[in-house]
């Protein structure tokens, strides 16, 4: 009877071939971020992007890039930007309600325009 191979010659079956490899990892390194979701997203002209019923802002300089924005997909506590194989930083979730209001400056001091 055949000795069954040892697990570095171990065939990865279709049940176990779809996580990312665990035993070439750091002690320090934290696994949530190994679960995050990946979606593309195109950066607006104003550098935000949408996700479901959310606006993101990012870096201004990111505008018009195609960007790989990656979270955790039941908190979305964090929001993270990828350009290719580079981290850019985070994303900001965008406070629409403050967005939304215009501040006019005037020279006029005794009154307050909104």
């Amino acid at each position: 009877m055949d000795t069954p191979p040892s697990p570095a010659n171990r065939p990865r079956s279709a049940s176990r071939g779809w996580g990312p490899r665990c035993d070439s990892l750091e002690a320090n390194t934290p696994l949530d971020r190994l679960f995050f979701t990946r979606v593309n997203r195109r950066v607006r002209k104003d550098a935000t992007f949408s996700l479901g019923a959310d606006l993101w802002e990012v870096a201004t300089h990111l505008r018009g890039q195609v960007i790989t924005a990656r979270f955790d997909p039941v908190g979305l506590a964090r929001m993270e930007v990828w350009l290719g194989e580079r981290f850019m930083g985070l994303a900001v979730r965008c406070d629409k309600h403050r967005n939304a209001r215009i501040h006019i400056v005037t020279n006029d001091y005794d009154r307050e325009i909104y």
